[in-house]
């Protein structure tokens, strides 16, 4: 189940967006913390982009408008490994990460992914925000317990060594809220 969040997304975010899923071929997602910044008012640090499996990942890379989107300078790309976000997820296929004045990360999944799958799939339920091209953002529950409540609750125990690692560095950008293990709902 997700909620539909009132939030306007950035139209430079959504070009990006758009680039890369004209460039995939299939419906692409921006999620997690670009969005949950955004809502509470902060400046974002970087865009995280998810595109589902069956996507054209070759085209992604190679497409001069992804290129242009972003304005990529410095360019690392990852075929096959396990990106630091998702270690306990099989489904990864590519990590492309594009810099300019913030960072693009371009996120191909091997199977086809619902945005509701790929935002229960993030370590807190107050990253659990997403929106596909059409702008429109939605959430878990997870993530509109953890906005009232000012918490980062961990969803996945198992991954409690990195998300611990994570939650010192979000706390110094969310020093209101509390750290919770568990389910949020």
């Amino acid at each position: 189940m997700l909620y539909p969040i009132p939030l306007e997304v950035p139209a430079d975010a959504l070009r990006i967006l758009r680039t890369v899923e004209k460039a995939a071929g299939v419906p692409a997602f921006l999620g997690g913390g670009a969005l949950r910044d955004l809502y509470h008012g902060i400046p974002y640090k970087d865009l995280d982009i998810f595109f589902e499996g069956g996507g054209d990942t070759a085209a992604v890379e190679r497409s001069s408008e992804v290129y242009l989107a972003v304005t990529r300078q410095n360019y690392h790309h990852v075929t096959g490994a396990p990106s630091s976000l998702w270690d306990s997820v099989t489904d990864l296929y590519t990590t492309c990460v594009y810099r300019k004045e913030e960072e693009v990360n371009v996120i191909a999944l091997r199977k086809a992914s619902t945005l509701e799958e790929v935002l229960h799939r993030f370590d807190f339920g107050i990253c659990q925000i997403g929106c596909g091209s059409d702008g429109q953002v939605f959430a878990t529950p997870a993530f509109v317990n953890d906005y009232a409540k000012e918490t980062f609750t961990l969803m996945k125990p198992e991954e409690a060594d990195r998300s611990l690692t994570r939650w010192e560095r979000l706390r110094v950008k969310f020093p209101e809220h509390r750290l919770v293990l568990g389910e949020a709902v």
